[in-house]
């Protein structure tokens, strides 16, 4: 049965002719469909090309998504070229499909505009495709019935602009539907050229069902639009890096039942892998220490190495996050576009365009990337090593992380300029240090492995030997574990460890709140 529902559409300079009309939309059901009077509207706010996703709870029996686009007064909408996509999940966050609606101009020119609809198969997108060309023009409103994937709307249309009947592929997405699979949706906004800048605005609205509705007994606005059978896009087995990304980016479920990933990278090269596996590598310059490359939210974190102390030592990283890019340093120094970035500590700080957020506290820098999007949080200690912990498996990861490099990359290695040599194959110490003993009981087995490599050349400074206490401590507290200094190496003032911290890299005025600068001067 079919119903009638009347909106009012706000005249906008791209609006076409029949966007003008009275907006009667037609609205096919499998339950009875009804937009609530007073409909929550929300901006879908962009970050540097590729918005920030927004997740929720989402029952499609009772809700429907709607997408809304606004003409920024004053601007010429040429070249625009942007992706809306909805994501849906099951209960367990594993991603079941998506809806898409992708539109491109080559200056006033209409080169797509296209409604899409995939579903995860073997672990591949598989898609099945419409294209519509709406007359040059934006849809104001789009819209679709997730229960019935034949009811994919655009504005006025008195019919379906989305005919999937031919495509086998649906029939995935009808089970997922009869067997009430989804469970969360996750809405957001591609536009890697930033073409939509200061020209078009997106909002987004969760359209409730109603029980009941009156028939609005109107005819429907004439549309002669023909209705085209539907293309079937069977050689895509994943979507284009460019449109979206598979990898569902939000905060950690918290969940005690699963494990946490958690990377630890150690000196002089130990790392403890997600995995848990203990590799030994010869670092140098500048690695790659986890990547996701196989979606639109392509994210790298490089490790930049040095000699510092007499020790092989992390000395900064380096965060490639979508369109944005900065970098944690020595001394717990951040910069970003060659500037330093202003912090205060125990205040959390937003990166410009990354939306990741940057917070000192505890003697770690901690760079949470999950508002941004990306499913991972880095610690460094500011000094010498650091931490990284993976919320969400990508499809494509790589990295030191992740294990060793299987092609011809050394051990993940980035070219550079100036003597980075590295060998591929690095010995143990061949010596056990006894006082590494005090590392056996720590929360991973690299800890002992990392004492006995930073002492095989000879004895560690008290503040080396203190980071690699609070190493441990830090990767146990990371797995909800208390644990205390296996050497008790840290002052006991922990201003002297700040003041050590802070001058062991580029200059830069204090940002401490109880440790006053005149009493440490010397």
């Amino acid at each position: 049965q079919h119903y009638f529902i009347q909106l009012n559409l706000r005249k906008s300079e791209f609006m076409s002719p029949t966007a003008r009309l009275k907006a009667i939309l037609l609205v096919g059901l499998l339950g009875i469909v009804v937009f609530s009077q007073e409909l929550e509207w929300k901006r879908v706010k962009s970050n540097g090309g590729v918005s920030v996703p927004v997740s929720f709870d989402f029952n499609p029996e009772n809700s429907l998504i709607q997408y809304r686009f606004s003409g920024v007064a004053g601007a010429a909408l040429t070249n625009l070229a942007f992706t809306t996509t909805t994501r849906f999940f099951d209960n367990k966050d594993n991603l079941l499909g998506l809806t898409s609606f992708i539109y491109k101009m080559e200056g006033r020119r209409v080169t797509k505009s296209w409604l899409r609809v995939g579903v995860k198969i073997d672990r591949k997108l598989r898609f099945c495709m419409d294209e519509e060309s709406w007359n040059g023009a934006i849809p104001t409103y789009t819209n679709m019935d997730v229960n019935d994937p034949d009811i994919f709307m655009l504005n006025t249309d008195t019919s379906a602009n989305f005919e999937n009947s031919g495509c086998r592929h649906m029939d995935v997405w009808k089970k997922i539907v009869e067997g009430k699979s989804i469970a969360r949706a996750s809405v957001i906004t591609y536009d890697p050229k930033r073409t939509t800048r200061n020209k078009l605005v997106i909002d987004y609205t969760v359209a409730k069902r109603a029980a009941e509705v009156e028939t609005v007994e109107e005819e429907p606005a004439e549309d002669d639009t023909a209705e085209e059978e539907p293309a079937e896009d069977d050689t895509a087995e994943e979507e284009p890096a460019d449109l979206v990304d598979e990898t569902d980016n939000k905060k950690p479920r918290e969940d005690a039942s699963e494990p946490r990933k958690i990377c630890s990278i150690y000196p002089p090269g130990v790392v403890d892998t997600f995995g848990g596996e203990s590799v030994n590598y010869d670092l140098n310059c500048f690695h790659v220490l986890a990547a996701d490359v196989g979606h639109a939210n392509t994210w790298f974190i490089y490790g930049n190495f040095d000699t510092f102390d007499g020790k092989r030592s992390m000395a900064a990283m380096t965060f490639y996050v979508g369109a944005g890019a900065f970098e944690i340093q020595r001394g717990w120094m951040v910069a970003y576009l060659g500037e330093k970035f202003k912090l205060h500590e125990g205040e959390k700080q937003s990166m410009p365009v990354s939306g990741c957020e940057v917070l000192f506290e505890d003697l770690h820098l901690t760079v949470d990337c999950r508002p941004g999007g990306y499913p991972f949080v880095a610690t460094y200690d500011g000094y010498m090593l650091g931490h990284l912990e993976l919320t969400n498996d990508g499809e494509r990861n790589l990295g030191l992380c992740f294990g060793p490099s299987t092609g011809r990359r050394v051990n993940w290695q980035i070219p550079s300029s100036g003597d980075c040599s590295i060998s591929p194959d690095k010995a143990d110490c061949r010596t056990r240090n006894p006082e590494c003993d005090l590392f056996a009981d720590a929360c991973d087995d690299s800890a002992v492995r990392m004492c006995n490599e930073m002492l095989c050349d000879g004895a560690a400074t008290p503040e080396q030997m203190c980071s690699a206490d609070m190493a441990v401590q830090k990767k146990c507290s990371l797995k909800g574990v208390s644990k205390a200094s296996p050497t008790g190496s840290c002052p006991q003032d922990v201003c002297l460890r700040k003041f050590f911290v802070l001058g062991a890299g580029c200059p830069q005025d204090s940002f401490f709140n109880d440790c006053p600068v005149d009493n440490y001067l010397s």
